[in-house]
């Protein structure tokens, strides 16, 4: 599978986008909603606005205190940006 993600900031932005939306995920289905790999997923998982909910196999990840603040930091763009085009 092609990584459609240039860069990992895209790459991070679009799965801070994606734990907003459906809360917590696994590493699978990370993958399929992202539509990228596996290793780009777990790279992408290092980072401080993710955090792993539950252990095992099948770990769930959703996002830290710090990957909420993100959400709404780009919620509020997104807003700002929406508003202007009125």
């Amino acid at each position: 599978m092609d990584d459609k993600y240039p860069s990992m900031m895209e790459r991070r932005l679009a799965l801070v986008q994606l734990l907003t939306d459906r809360d917590t995920l696994t590493i699978p289905e990370i993958e399929v909603g992202l539509g990228t790999h596996r290793f780009a997923v777990i790279a992408a998982l290092s980072h401080g606005w993710f955090e792993r909910r539950s252990v095992g196999r099948n770990a769930r990840y959703g996002l830290s205190e710090r990957g909420r603040e993100k959400a709404a930091q780009l919620n509020l763009d997104k807003d700002v940006a929406d508003r202007s085009l009125e």
